[in-house]
């Protein structure tokens, strides 16, 4: 019997060292991909400052440090929203006539501004830049070190983020604007991403 009972003590240190390990894996994971997370956000940013993006006015609400905030020149829509999404910049760049020699992330980033409304898949995204899916995910991984799904994510949900923080758009109207199926899916993307709930990021931190 004591042998029984010693073989079964063994076994309970011996589970609860495997779901220990399993927690700090899981943990720097996790860590893992909010720093993944904030260097794409980062590069992005370095990205729409080269193609010309100017830093936001003063009229744009200030967001929480743990979400990071693109610097982006917003324009008003005729409902007042300064949030809705489109910069002056990106939309005078699709606008007018394509500069010559745009690397291919930089063609990728536009695109993507052209179908945040969500349905692009990274296959959409490779015809719509007439290259093949592997020369587009080469090209994203040695420019911006991320794969094209990964780029659409990003910028939806930086998308998401400045609707959220202008405080005009509930949770759910962000989640059908940008093309999401339900609110709940788009908040476990965000909440996924940012590590905040969607209601976090809406000022007084509410989903009135």
């Amino acid at each position: 019997m004591q042998f029984f009972g010693h073989d079964t003590s063994l076994a309970g240190w011996v589970v609860a060292a495997c779901l220990l390990i399993a927690a700090v894996l899981a943990y720097a994971r996790s860590a893992r991909e909010r720093g993944r997370n904030r260097a794409l956000l980062h590069r992005l940013d370095e990205v729409e400052a080269k193609l010309g993006s100017l830093a936001a006015p003063a009229q744009q609400p200030a967001v929480a440090d743990e979400i990071p905030v693109g610097h982006l020149d917003l324009v008003p829509t005729p409902s007042g929203d300064v949030l809705a999404g489109r910069t002056t910049e990106v939309e005078r760049i699709l606008a007018g006539p394509a500069p010559p020699r745009r690397s291919l992330a930089e063609q990728a980033i536009l695109a993507v501004h052209r179908r945040l409304d969500g349905g692009l898949t990274p296959a959409d995204l490779a015809e719509e830049l007439h290259v093949s899916l592997r020369t587009l995910e080469r090209g994203l991984g040695m420019f911006l070190d991320c794969t094209p799904r990964q780029l659409i994510l990003a910028m939806r949900m930086r998308e998401a983020r400045r609707l959220l923080a202008g405080g005009d758009c509930m949770v759910k109207d962000v989640a059908y604007r940008l093309g999401f199926a339900d609110p709940y899916h788009f908040s476990r993307c965000f909440k996924s991403f940012y590590h905040v709930a969607p209601s976090g990021a809406r000022p007084g931190g509410g989903d009135a």
